[in-house]
């Protein structure tokens, strides 16, 4: 960041007034039941065009699948692709023929895209920078959702540091993460460690679960 001003990867620069005018929500869920809570979110809530973001090729295909059983079309751009195809699935996005795009990090950086009425990040980025870079295609009040399982929480902690804003925890679920569940990770982390289970911060850590 430069005098308040967060950048995209390629130089783009991004207000944080920006950023803070977008309607962002924060799902915990465990891992395993993302696939079900992002089923759930866009049968509540899907409206306009609307770009998935997943860490790997293979996820991003899995969603693509995922989401064709359930009777929503979608298209998928990643690196193990042809050009041929990429280029055929951009266009049917941008010309509106298809709604839902899936896409990693990485491919998202070489496309021109027009901007989007909703962004959910079914993985957190592998560095707090490049969730600017997801955001900065939205369009003014766009809603973004973020799913966050407990090994991400430390990327969430980054991005909430990195834009000084806090999202918006959203517990109105039906994936929501047990409270024992976590407690009982954050007790197995800390006997690792060579910190004493009782100092002050794995008490913070306790009691604070989301």
């Amino acid at each position: 960041m430069e005098n308040g001003i967060l950048k995209t990867w390629d130089g783009q620069e991004v207000l944080p007034a920006f950023l803070k005018s977008l309607k962002q929500k924060l799902f915990y869920a465990p891992k395993q039941k993302k696939m079900e809570l992002l089923t759930y979110v866009l049968r509540k809530r899907l409206k306009g065009k609307l770009i998935i973001f997943r860490r790997t090729t293979f996820g991003a295909d899995k969603v693509v699948k995922m989401l064709a059983g359930i009777g929503c079309d979608s298209v998928g751009i990643h690196s193990e692709k042809s050009e041929e195809e990429n280029a055929v699935s951009l266009k049917s996005f941008k010309s509106g023929k298809i709604d839902v795009l899936v896409v990693t990090d990485t491919a998202f950086r070489q496309l021109e895209l027009n901007r989007v009425d909703m962004i959910i990040n079914f993985d957190l980025p592998t560095f707090s920078e490049h969730y600017v870079d997801r955001q900065s295609i939205a369009v003014s009040k766009a809603l973004v959702i973020t799913f966050c399982a407990l090994e991400e929480k430390q990327m969430v902690r980054d991005i909430q540091d990195l834009l000084d804003l806090k999202l918006v925890v959203e517990k109105n679920h039906p994936f929501v993460l047990n409270p024992k569940e976590f407690a009982a990770e954050v007790r197995r982390t800390e006997g690792t460690s060579k910190k004493s289970r009782k100092s002050a911060n794995s008490k913070r850590k306790k009691k604070r679960w989301y």
